[in-house]
């Protein structure tokens, strides 16, 4: 995120309330633009074919789609994450010549395992046309490509290529997919989608390159990442999974939904958590501002003296300032999105109606709503710890989260409908408990810590 905290610490030092607007405005479109742009373009795309496609068809959409995008994400987490790592790594030491080399390579090892269990799933085991299933296969082959790019595209500081390829990708998806879908039924509405998401594809892959233009060279350099760093790649790997793994138990629900082809899903426990997780666009525009802004200067300037031998007096001072920004944060966090997640719950009835959903979603809403709180007091746990360099403790509250989640949802899917959700909420909770006790403590320890536990000459 180092070209996004480039902007925030730019936009935030105008000390006015312009400036400050610009800078969360600019976070949520940071953190969930491209997510909020992709929905809203499904949105209008099925809400626009309703005309000439039955419901089958645009429900056989839906679920390539959903599948395409849950499972990419969970088998490119383990790449795209050392890959964040590397880049990282190479931007502090100023040698960025080896990026255009690991990203060929990063590339090859994502659709070498994606196309492989893509194959499995849509020609293999689902009963679709060959030309559908090939359909598929090709986009879950780019989503899988956009999430790691994505990776790449947060180290620069030109936010509004961002912006601009997902706006006009998507604009292009919604067209050509419309188009397409009047002559070519499922299968043309799939290809007019992909198309933009290629489009999407291209323009992240030339900005790259036009940032780093360098020759192929060392392209295997981020194989010993792997191995150095594997407790980061299995918890991108855990995470995701944890993320999505009580929807998938929840497809095994009474209630589930199996189509002609074999895909299965649960529609009512799916849209209840889809709109829960809407909430959290307020909560990562701060999230973004706080860390990008406040912690990371208070951060670099702890471990600057350090590395400039400063006294222990001045380390306990930078330590100090740390800690206040990190609580000064929460207590923000808590604020901002413990009232917007106590609207959502009580304004529940009202929301289902206007948005025209079913009655059955408002309990699976609530839980969600609260999991969401959790979950994303979460997240902000596992982005400090990982900034402490702390990989295996985020590993042990990651692996936490999928355990939970999957235990605490197969109960709840024993004691029945008025319980969906409740088994997502609770994962959250214990998770972000353990998780606050762990942290609270390790901050609290952070000179130890910095000079002892986590330093590699000792």
């Amino acid at each position: 995120m180092a070209g996004v905290g480039f902007i925030l610490r730019k936009l935030s030092r105008q000390d006015n309330l312009i400036g400050i607007s610009q800078a969360y405005a600019f976070s949520a479109l940071a953190s969930t633009g491209p997510w909020l742009f992709t929905v809203v373009s499904l949105g209008v795309v099925v809400a626009l074919a309703k005309g000439f496609l039955s419901f089958d068809h645009l429900y056989t959409f839906k679920l390539i789609i959903t599948y395409n995008f849950a499972i990419s994400l969970v088998l490119s987490g383990p790449v795209f994450i050392i890959a964040t790592r590397f880049i990282a790594n190479h931007l502090f030491e100023k040698k960025t010549d080896e990026v255009p080399g690991m990203l060929f390579t990063c590339l090859t090892i994502i659709y070498f395992i994606q196309i492989i269990f893509a194959g499995m799933l849509y020609i293999g085991y689902a009963d679709l046309p060959l030309s559908l299933a090939m359909s598929a296969v090709a986009n879950f082959a780019i989503i899988s490509g956009i999430w790691l790019l994505s990776a790449f595209f947060t180290a620069l500081k030109d936010y509004k290529a961002t912006t601009s390829a997902f706006t006009t990708g998507l604009s292009i998806s919604v067209i050509m997919a419309v188009l397409l879908s009047d002559s070519f039924s499922t299968i043309g509405m799939l290809n007019g989608f992909t198309i933009g998401l290629g489009y999407i594809l291209g323009t992240m892959l030339a900005r790259i390159f036009a940032e780093y233009p360098y020759h192929f060279q060392s392209p295997f350099a981020i194989l010993p990442y792997f191995k150095k760093y594997w407790d980061l790649a299995l918890g991108g790997f855990i995470y995701n999974l944890a993320i999505w793994i009580d929807k998938w138990i929840m497809w095994c629900a009474p209630n589930a939904e199996r189509h002609s082809s074999g895909l299965i899903t649960n529609p009512n426990y799916d849209s209840g958590m889809f709109l829960a997780y809407l909430t959290i666009v307020p909560a990562m525009a701060i999230f973004v501002f706080r860390v990008e802004t406040d912690f990371y200067e208070h951060y670099l300037r702890f471990y600057r003296d350090i590395l400039n031998k400063a006294t222990f007096s001045k380390i306990k001072q930078n330590h100090a300032a740390l800690v206040k920004c990190i609580t000064s944060g929460i207590k923000t966090f808590l604020i901002i999105q413990g009232w917007i997640c106590l609207i959502a719950i009580l304004t529940a009835p009202q929301l289902i109606e206007v948005l025209h959903i079913p009655n059955l979603q408002i309990s699976i809403f609530r839980y969600g709503v609260l999991g969401v709180f959790y979950q994303m007091f979460m997240i902000f746990l596992f982005i400090l710890l990982s900034y402490f360099d702390n990989r295996k403790a985020a590993l042990y509250l990651q692996l936490l989260f999928l355990i939970t989640n999957a235990g605490f949802t197969i109960i709840s899917l024993e004691l029945g409908f008025e319980y969906y959700g409740a088994g997502y909420f609770m994962a959250s909770l214990v998770t972000c408990v353990v998780a606050s006790i762990y942290t609270a403590n390790y901050v609290a320890k952070l000179p130890y810590h910095s000079f002892i536990t986590t330093n590699t000459s000792v």
